[in-house]
């Protein structure tokens, strides 16, 4: 949803269907600068704590020669 969210917020500002100058415009990118430095950052890191999760269980299938082992 988070995604959804802030890739609205930078169609409606950027494409100009907020009105320039405007409060809405203010808090849309104070919702930009916030959702970029913490959401977005948080949501890689997720998913590559996920994804080396599962790529160490393929590999104890014998799906993957990769070792994770010391991770």
């Amino acid at each position: 949803m988070l995604v959804v969210l802030h890739h609205l917020v930078y169609f409606s500002i950027y494409n100009d269907v907020l009105t320039q100058g405007s409060i809405g415009v203010v808090m849309g990118l104070l919702f930009l600068a916030f959702n970029q430095t913490f959401f977005m950052g948080h949501f890689f890191l997720f998913l590559v704590t996920l994804s080396l999760h599962l790529l160490k269980e393929m590999g104890q299938l014998g799906l993957s020669k990769i070792d994770l082992s010391d991770s």
